[in-house]
């Protein structure tokens, strides 16, 4: 039905999900690195080692993953990659 391939730059994509979040008042934030998550009833507990070497603990409503395809969070809930890394 579509005989053509339609694709987005990831730099693009982050650039248009970012401005998006900032028009809704939040913030992106960059330096820091998953260590774990914890997902309850009514929220997603998630653990942060920032720029400093230091824990942070976030709660939230959702956790997004968009680390590709060595994605912590997809392999912590067991969740195939299908595709390929280029």
């Amino acid at each position: 039905a579509y005989p053509f391939i339609l694709a987005i730059a990831q730099s693009e994509t982050e650039k248009l999900i970012k401005q998006k979040i900032t028009s809704l008042g939040f913030e992106v934030e960059r330096e820091k690195m998953l260590e774990s998550f914890k997902i309850s009833e009514n929220h997603v507990l998630a653990t942060f080692q920032n720029a400093a070497n230091s824990t942070e603990n976030i709660t939230a409503d959702f956790l997004v993953a968009c680390d590709g395809g060595h994605s912590q969070i997809r392999q912590q809930l067991g969740i195939d990659f299908i595709g390929q890394d280029l």
